[in-house]
């Protein structure tokens, strides 16, 4: 079995993050609860709320837009990673399982794993803070640090 959302994909849906009342570059915030199975059966719930940046990778934009089928991928694997969810390798296996789940061409999904396999390290092995705000206020939540 591979990973599936449980979360169609019309209820996707997030909004630019806000800080001080300006649009923070990179950053948008999760509308809704965003449901993830791996492959073993366990539910991963990425709440409403997450700040997150979806496809850091510096290509994105270049060689392909920021936009597009492997943006809803980005949500669970975000969400390891800023939790230092399981290991590395297993973060970036559920992006890719995600992707296939997704559609997304094979040739696309090679550049977003090159470029985890290439910058992903720092990303994991710095510190993370993971930030929940209310979508309609920007209000935070919860902030956390996790090292």
């Amino acid at each position: 079995m591979t990973g599936y959302f449980k979360t169609p994909l019309k209820d996707f849906k997030y909004t630019p993050y806000l800080k001080d009342g300006h649009i923070v570059r990179k950053l948008v915030v999760l509308v809704n609860d965003v449901v993830w199975v791996d492959s073993i059966g366990r539910h991963h719930v990425i709440p409403r709320g997450f700040v997150l940046d979806l496809t850091s990778l510096p290509i994105t934009g270049v060689v392909f837009d920021k936009l597009g089928r492997h943006q809803r991928a980005a949500v669970p694997h975000d969400w390891f990673y800023a939790n230092k969810t399981e290991r590395k390798l297993w973060a970036d296996r559920q992006i890719d399982e995600a992707m296939v789940h997704d559609s997304v061409v094979w040739w696309r999904r090679g550049i977003v794993n090159a470029g985890l396999f290439i910058g992903g390290a720092f990303a994991w092995y710095s510190e993370s803070t993971v930030l929940i705000v209310d979508p309609e206020t920007m209000d935070v939540i919860s902030q956390v640090k996790v090292a």
